[in-house]
């Protein structure tokens, strides 16, 4: 039985226009897209800088060189899963309400601490300004 997007953790993005362009691909590009992103889902982010995130939301430090991502996603549906396949040099970008785009590359092994994963990071552009204190997604790609 196929999978569906709920199952993959896949979530197309929000606003109409968007859903709009990413169905507009053509078949081809989409199953490219879907096969390199491993983890699309929303968090909650905390303002704390510092362990443990609580349930649905991440974390992290300033400036930022890790981040604390909780197993579970907003909803409450476990994601991490999906995110335990990734490596070192993985994308992350994490998208903010107002648009803004913060993409981090992970430098390191995740440490699992049970109820949330720790990932070193190193800052590829954007900021977390913005971010903190709203609902943010989260895309994982394959380096």
């Amino acid at each position: 039985m196929p999978r569906t997007s709920s199952q993959t953790g896949f979530q197309p993005r929000n606003t109409p226009a968007e859903r709009r362009a990413f169905y507009d691909l053509d078949r081809r590009t989409r199953q490219a897209i879907l096969a390199t992103t491993y983890l699309a889902a929303r968090w909650h982010y905390e303002t704390p800088l510092v362990a443990p995130p609580g349930p649905g939301a991440i974390r992290s430090d300033d400036p930022i060189t890790r981040i604390w991502l909780s197993k579970t996603d907003d909803g409450g549906y476990t994601r991490i899963d999906g995110f335990s396949e990734g490596g070192v040099g993985d994308r992350l970008k994490i998208r903010g309400n107002d648009g803004t785009i913060l993409e981090l590359r992970t430098t390191g092994a995740k440490i699992d601490h049970g109820t949330y994963i720790e990932v070193p990071v190193a800052l590829v552009s954007g900021t977390a300004t913005g971010k903190k204190g709203t609902l943010v997604e989260i895309d994982a790609r394959h380096a």
